[in-house]
């Protein structure tokens, strides 16, 4: 739903909150006091959290996110610069546990694709470089080349292409397997 639209819908309903409380002084109906007064508390929290929110659509996922950030990761890579196709790339290779990947099947269950770009924008901006404005289809699935199976690219990326390589990682303290970035390659600035 649009900030926009929740935010007058919370305001009408804390301007009916307020109507009640007038109605129950003047009934001297003391006893439905407490749960107006709890409905206006939460109302009020919801329209300040949207008073003061940059979301621009609200999601039970999007809300979670900014209550309750993820804690900041530190991942082990190193930096190469190389020549790819005969222009100057930068290339950031992830050690054993680079950033997590969340993707998803696609329709025709032949690829894998990058359907939330948080995760990703996560780990350009702990790089100090722009994040990405959509997902992505698997390279593979747009070349039909099977040798680029495990890519993804970015053609509107500022330093475009933008490269990500996926990779497994697995985690020995916890015992888990998931998907992440391997490498990360761009037209050097």
């Amino acid at each position: 739903m649009e900030t926009g639209t929740l935010k007058t819908i919370v305001t009408v309903l804390l301007g009916v909150c307020g109507l009640w409380i007038i109605i129950i002084f003047f009934r001297r109906e003391f006893h439905n006091l407490g749960r107006v007064v709890l409905v206006a508390v939460l109302l009020g929290g919801a329209f300040f959290f949207l008073q003061r929110t940059s979301l621009e659509r609200i999601t039970f996922d999007a809300v979670r996110r900014s209550l309750f950030p993820a804690k900041a990761q530190d991942w082990e890579y190193t930096v190469e610069e190389s020549q790819w196709r005969g222009e100057p790339y930068t290339i950031y290779i992830f050690a054993d546990l680079g950033p997590r990947l969340e993707l998803k099947l696609s329709r025709d269950t032949k690829s894998l694709d990058i359907v939330n770009i948080e995760p990703v924008n996560v780990a350009l901006r702990y790089l100090g470089l722009p994040p990405v404005k959509t997902g992505t289809r698997e390279l593979s699935a747009i070349t039909g080349s099977v040798a680029d199976a495990n890519s993804y690219r970015w053609d509107d990326y500022p330093y475009a292409p933008l490269i990500i390589e996926r990779g497994t990682c697995h985690t020995k303290s916890e015992v888990e397997t998931y998907h992440c970035i391997a490498t990360l390659r761009f037209r050097s600035k």
